[in-house]
């Protein structure tokens, strides 16, 4: 697919069809690509300096805004095939909160409500560490207390609180 450019707004910034972004510099005539950083939630995001003040913008969204008609007016920008860093203009659309949620549930298997235990995938604890904990926890052990099996277990105390009373892992 040919690489195509369109000027982002009233800036120096370009914003490809392919997910790239790059600024020119009038006073010396070069440009510059962008390097894009990963966000904490997995998306690329450039920074731009717009009036003198820096700003981080996601691809997909400089992207979806640029070459893709957003008639209804809808909020958020999806990756079809589930890849967030894969930003080209083919693998994005708007869509609503609710098809965007629909979207991760059914289609990807991304977000499952109601998945507990070692099979939710932002557990740190295995059910062998929650049955240690369970078998061995006593209250004013020095060896036992929740702190040191936190400490042990890379969690905070409070998670093996609500472990040890059925608030979690039931």
């Amino acid at each position: 697919m040919e690489e195509i450019w369109v000027k982002y707004h009233e800036t120096n910034y370009y914003v490809s069809n392919l997910g790239n972004v790059k600024s020119y510099y009038p006073t010396t005539k070069n440009w510059k690509h962008k390097k894009p950083q990963l966000s904490n939630r997995g998306y690329l995001r450039v920074s731009f300096n717009l009036d003198k003040k820096y700003t981080l913008k996601t691809i997909h969204r400089l992207v979806a805004q640029m070459f893709i008609p957003n008639p209804n007016d809808l909020p958020q920008v999806n990756h079809k095939n589930g890849i967030k860093t894969d930003n080209r203009v083919e693998n994005l659309e708007w869509i609503s909160v609710s098809d965007n949620h629909k979207h991760s549930y059914s289609e990807l298997g991304r977000i499952r409500k109601g998945v507990k235990g070692e099979l939710n995938g932002k557990s740190k604890l295995t059910n062998e560490m929650v049955n240690y904990v369970r078998m061995n926890h006593k209250p004013y052990s020095r060896e036992f207390s929740l702190e040191k099996m936190a400490k042990q277990f890379n969690v905070h105390s409070s998670t093996l609180h609500h472990v040890i009373h059925n608030k979690t892992w039931i």
